[in-house]
């Protein structure tokens, strides 16, 4: 991004103190609880004030990079668990901003992750400053060395961090701009930026380079801001810890310094920008190339709407559990399709082998016995083999009971076996009328639309206008829990000749409907095989039939009729719908484990 101007970030932001105006205080303290929990980084023990600067947008729509900068205080206690996550992240850095004292009391424990270790202290160096006037000749003037412990020390004296962040700003700028530059290496990220607790020094450099990609001052004032709700459970022992390795010194750690009040850094970020006209010029100014720059804003951010920038968003809302929770997917509701049933006359065998009702018994026999709460049956279409009304009368008294019982409605589809009007009387006790039978079901906030394909004396199958328009006009409004879409004929070809020249007529019809639609899944049967695909954004699930099943291995010539049926469980959730088939035939169990032996299997291999 050759010649990026970083935003100004606004004036408008702070008042004349440097604290944010108070839009600006508002948006902080409404967002930053939110944003706490999506950049913690699940390490089991080990750094303080360890998180993830990713997800913030910049000015220009770009998204910084998830997992590729981190900040942090000291990586001492870092254990081998805690090594693993971040091999596992590809650390590639490590930013070490501490003096040597500080190094020595707790050191980084890195072990063997394969990483480049620079080390850059802030403070401890020779601090000079340009010549004034005042000084007489032209060049430079010593101000001392300045170390952490003295940071502290006037600080405590003054009650102001204020002044010692624009001392660092003012007299430590090629420091800040070494570590900013160690980031802009080539292959230089995934990094982290540490220091003792994470705070002023860590917190100034993470400043400059958000502010350099283009991040709002207010969101880096929320970033900075985020390390009191970091250190909250820390705190005591930082405090403790940090105290008695200056207590040698006579120097007493106020706790209120490991407070980081957003204004400290809108201070910071509007001095820079009066003395130098931004974060980028600063950097420049000492000892930065544009180049550097230029291939760190690159590295660091993805555009605002790519495969990349989406994945982003997704780890955003990610995070690593401690440990498995076998609760974590309850779906919202269950529902069972059964499809191709194929009943027969009382008398008869379908195709002379097959009893078709007895299948379905066994059916409805598994899903009483099972226990398991389900909010509907679905028959999606072929529901009796020649349309005859005993088939129909059969079919209800052998589901509608069983239905009752589990409190469960039944929704029916209409396939090209079927016959409307025998369909209607006798399953739905209904005038035998010919129009399609589509409906609307609602189970709670989920909403079924049931579609009728058929076209009375033929197999294929077809939506007419009138239905495109009644669904369009249906799926306008969304509903709460979603919608489930049934039909007969599969809007998706089959390995198998015969079906592809049977399927649903013109889908990219009904796609054109349901793109942008709250449509979860579409269910179909029709093929007597399950297989999964797509209908432009939607999945598609076609179910196998419960009367026997579509050989699909063989020449996709043939058309070969197998024993043994099949049905399917729909689980919805609030993110999308499963569909898993389960085979009709009984099965030899191998083994059956209870809820607490799950969860120590899913502990120990997770």
């Amino acid at each position: 991004m050759t010649g990026q101007t970083p935003p100004t970030n606004g004036a408008d932001l702070t008042d004349t103190t440097g604290r944010p105006a108070g839009p600006v205080a508002a948006t902080i303290a409404a967002t930053i609880a939110a944003a706490v929990e999506p950049r913690r980084v699940p390490l089991p023990s080990g750094p303080i004030n360890l998180r993830d600067v990713g997800g913030y947008p910049t000015a220009d729509g770009r998204t910084v990079r998830w997992r590729t900068l981190l900040r942090a205080g000291s990586l001492h206690g870092l254990d081998s668990r805690g090594r693993a996550v971040l091999a596992q992240i590809g650390l590639r850095t490590v930013v070490d901003l501490r003096e040597d004292a500080e190094v020595t009391r707790a050191p980084d424990q890195l072990g063997r992750l394969a990483v480049e270790h620079r080390r850059i202290p802030v403070y401890t160096l020779p601090v000079t400053r340009q010549r004034t006037a005042d000084d007489g000749a032209g060049g430079s003037a010593s101000v001392g060395s300045f170390t952490a412990t003295e940071a502290i020390r006037a600080a405590s004296a003054s009650g102001d961090l204020g002044s010692i962040y624009d001392h660092i700003v003012d007299h430590l700028g090629a420091r800040l701009t070494a570590a900013v530059l160690a980031l802009a290496a080539p292959d230089a990220l995934p990094a982290i930026v540490h220091c003792s607790a994470g705070k002023d020094r860590t917190g100034l450099v993470i400043a400059l380079v958000l502010d350099l990609v283009g991040v709002p001052a207010e969101v880096i004032a929320q970033d900075f801001a985020l390390t009191s709700y970091f250190l909250r459970d820390e705190a005591a022992a930082t405090v403790q810890r940090m105290s008695s390795w200056l207590s040698a010194e006579g120097t007493p750690l106020p706790p209120a310094l490991l407070d980081s009040p957003p204004e400290l850094i809108l201070r910071s970020l509007a001095r820079i920008r009066t003395s130098h006209g931004g974060t980028r010029a600063y950097l420049l100014a000492h000892g930065a190339t544009g180049h550097a720059l230029d291939r760190l804003v690159e590295a660091l951010l993805v555009p605002a709407d790519t495969p990349a920038s989406r994945l982003e968003r997704a780890l955003e809302r990610t995070s690593v559990p401690a440990s498995p929770d076998l609760t974590a997917y309850t779906p919202t509701h269950t529902l069972i399709q059964i499809s191709d049933t194929h009943i027969v006359r009382e008398d008869e065998l379908l195709h002379g082998k097959i009893d078709s009702y007895a299948t379905l018994r066994t059916v409805l026999e598994q899903i009483e016995a099972a226990g398991t709460t389900i909010d509907a049956l679905l028959l999606t279409g072929d529901l009796a083999d020649s349309g005859d009304l005993a088939a129909y009368q059969r079919l209800r008294d052998l589901v509608e009971p069983v239905a009752a019982r589990l409190g469960a409605p039944v929704l029916y589809a209409v396939g090209n076996h079927d016959s409307r009007g025998p369909f209607r009387a006798g399953l739905l006790g209904a005038e035998p009328t010919a129009e399609p039978y589509d409906h609307v079901h609602w189970i709670d906030d989920l909403r079924v639309i049931v579609l009728d394909t058929t076209r009375p004396g033929r197999h294929s199958g077809a939506l007419s206008t009138a239905q495109l328009r009644w669904l369009a006009d249906e799926l306008a409004t969304p509903a709460a829990a979603g919608t489930v879409l049934a039909l007969h004929h599969p809007p998706v070809p089959s390995p198998i000749s015969l079906v592809n020249a049977l399927l649903l007529a013109e889908p990219e019809k009904l796609a054109d409907v349901l793109a942008g639609s709250d449509v979860k899944i579409l269910l179909a049967g029709h093929a007597h095989h399950s297989s999964a695909g797509a209908i432009g954004a939607v999945p598609v699930w076609v179910a196998g039939s419960s009367a026997y099943r579509a050989g699909t291995i063989g020449p996709t010539d043939r058309f070969t009729g197998l024993a043994g049926g099949e049905y399917t469980r729909v689980d919805v959730y609030p993110a999308g719908a499963v569909a898993t088939a389960i085979p009709i035939a009984d099965t030899e169990v191998i083994y059956d484990r209870n809820i607490e032996e799950m969860a120590k299997i899913a502990s120990a291999y997770a």
